[in-house]
């Protein structure tokens, strides 16, 4: 490598001035010696499972490293968290190491963080980020200026269940699986005393975690509350091939006596099938919320989820009946044939669960847009995404039953998104009943809504909305999703109708009245049908 400095010592040389250049010699050497003491990195990635978005580094892909002496000293006084960047063929590190006679051991870990000290978090949100990242951690010994490479082995900090589900042959439904959630389904005693029953859930499902950065121990720091891992999934199953779900964890165990005398079952899988949730637990006779056939679905049965290791269920899904309450409440809908209204909400268990929050005109009901509050005023953070995932620039003034209602994509093309006027009609002729009151030890908060015209009634809850992951209360507000865009103002595409339940009286007076919200926002929805099964 020819420097600056030796192309300057020859122009001196030719000057007359001889020390220069010999200077200038011992320097370069020295560099290059020095660069030839530089600590490299190699990496290969444990090969017991494959990672779910692959097994090799990528180009761009960033990891720290830390490199410190036998006893666990600093190197060099800064070779602590050096980010090290995946060039494609050899890795690039930012701050440079310069080996010496004395030992070193090199940590790594995957992904790099700039604010790491001895640990990395680990946060497995897939409902946010469905592509799961899969924390790595890997050591080498014996390091030095007669060893200057460290080959770095890493091994896998989570553990990969696999959900082989496949349609049973005499199965009926689409067979739509929008979402999976693994949860713990185990309660334990949080007292002393025999016999007391159990009033905790387990935490063994975590969120999160955090991993040594040296020796890769995983020590669990989730709240109590955290005691699932959910991950939205769009696929539809069949008889022939089988659909794998892949969903990361950190490493759970249970012991015998765990299982024996804490009460629930251990683990429980919740995968949602045509827009109905189905729970089974791993170490039981699988079971349904609703009102479904015995035997939905099969499984084996199995713990001590190990990291770096991979579990694959094969799961079969039978159901002879998909049955969904409806309820005729005496007049016809929006299209002119007779409205029957679901007894739940979408994505609800029950008739008291306020059950999903929908974006209006997303079909995959799996949109996280951000809808911010700014001081008073209230705006997207991207409107061109707003408009993008929610309907599109020019979406029809009414998406019931088209392919860009929810209700349809999830539950079949009987069931759609009730429109403005089918609420209105609702709203005329029924009487309506504000509770919070608990009936046979459930808590009813929210509306009865009983019809004038056949005395039969629905149950719509109180429920929440969502902008982007955070979920919140209207300060005196229950609103529902219409499917008809907000014609108040039709230049603001980027807004959907509702319904507020606090102002019904309003619409009562003035069919007129438009409320709206942006299309990012999520909301429940109230399915209804022409067609009841």
């Amino acid at each position: 490598m020819k420097s600056i400095k030796t192309i300057t010592g020859a122009l001196l040389l030719m000057l007359g001035v001889i020390g220069v250049a010999s200077c200038s010699q011992e320097e370069d050497n020295a560099l290059m010696q020095e660069k030839g003491n530089l600590l490299k990195i190699r990496t290969t990635v444990a090969d017991t499972r494959g990672v779910i978005t692959g097994t090799t580094f990528q180009k761009g892909d960033e990891i720290g490293i830390c490199v410190t002496t036998v006893d666990g000293h600093d190197y060099t006084g800064n070779s602590q968290n050096i980010r090290a960047t995946y060039t494609g063929s050899d890795w690039q590190l930012e701050r440079d190491v310069v080996l010496t006679d004395d030992e070193a051991i090199v940590y790594a870990y995957y992904p790099y963080n700039a604010n790491v000290t001895d640990s990395i978090d680990i946060y497995l949100n897939p409902t946010t980020t469905p592509e799961q990242t899969d924390y790595l951690q890997g050591s080498c010994q014996g390091v030095s200026i007669n060893n200057t490479t460290a080959d770095i082995r890493f091994n896998h900090a989570l553990t990969r269940i696999t959900l082989a589900v496949t349609k049973g042959a005499n199965d009926v439904g689409e067979g739509v699986i929008s979402r999976v959630r693994i949860e713990n389904n185990l309660m334990y005693y949080s007292g002393q005393y025999v016999g007391e029953r159990p009033t905790r859930r387990d935490t063994k499902i975590a969120t999160r975690g955090k991993m040594s950065i040296k020796t890769g121990e995983k020590r669990k720091i989730t709240s109590e509350e955290d005691y699932f891992v959910e991950l939205p999934v769009n696929c539809t199953i069949n008889s022939s091939n089988p659909q794998n779900i892949d969903i990361l964890l950190l490493p759970v165990s249970y012991s015998s006596v765990q299982i024996s005398t804490w009460s629930g079952g251990g683990i429980n899988v919740v995968l949602t099938i045509d827009g109905d949730e189905y729970e089974f637990s791993l170490n039981a006779v699988p079971f349904h919320t609703g009102d479904v056939p015995e035997g939905a679905i099969v499984l084996p049965s199995g713990y001590a989820w190990e990291a770096g290791q991979q579990y694959t269920y094969p799961v079969t899904i039978n159901r002879s009946t998909v049955h969904r309450e409806s309820v005729y409440m005496g007049f016809d809908g929006d299209d002119g044939q007779p409205l029957y209204w679901s007894t739940i909400n979408l994505g609800a268990t029950s008739p008291t669960d306020y059950g999903g929050l929908y974006g209006w005109g997303d079909p995959t009901g799996q949109h996280r847009e951000q809808w911010e509050n700014a001081s008073d005023s209230y705006y997207i953070a991207d409107l061109e995404e707003c408009i993008t995932f929610y309907g599109g620039p020019t979406p029809p003034e009414n998406i019931s039953g088209t392919e860009l209602d929810v209700v349809r994509e999830l539950w079949g093309e009987n069931w759609r998104m009730p429109s403005a006027v089918d609420f209105w009609q609702l709203i005329d002729n029924c009487g309506i009943e504000k509770v919070d009151e608990i009936i046979d030890g459930v808590e009813y908060d929210g509306y009865w809504l009983t019809s004038n015209i056949n005395g039969n009634r629905i149950f719509f809850p109180k429920a929440p909305f969502r902008t982007g992951e955070i979920v919140g209360w209207f300060t005196d507000a229950t609103m529902y999703w219409t499917s008809n865009i907000y014609s108040a103002d039709p230049s603001q595409i980027e807004w959907g109708n509702v319904l507020n339940f606090e102002q019904l009286d309003l619409y009562r007076q003035n069919e007129a009245v438009r409320t709206g919200l942006r299309k990012c926002i999520g909301l429940p929805i109230r399915p209804v049908t022409s067609n009841p099964e």
